[in-house]
């Protein structure tokens, strides 16, 4: 069966933190950055970066990890024969 072309799509991008706190930490800190109105995807760039500087300068924060993640998808429906 022949396929159809693909059709692809593509999510806005995403930004997440997730970091300990304290020493023998039991408490984890997550965080999302969403933008809006005039800002853009190189504002929420910088917001996350800023984040994440911020808590590596404290000592009681550890495990930091900051994320830009984008989810993209291919699909093809079969043709009949």
């Amino acid at each position: 069966m022949p396929y159809d072309s693909p059709v692809t799509s593509d999510s806005a991008p995403s930004w997440t933190l997730s970091c300990q706190y304290g020493t023998a930490s039991s408490v984890t800190v997550s965080a999302s950055i969403t933008f809006e109105g005039s800002a853009t995807e190189a504002d929420a760039d910088a917001a996350l970066q800023e984040l994440v500087d911020a808590l590596n300068a404290r000592s009681r924060f550890s495990g930091i990890t900051g994320v830009k993640s984008y989810t993209a998808s291919a699909t093809q429906n079969m043709q009949p024969s």
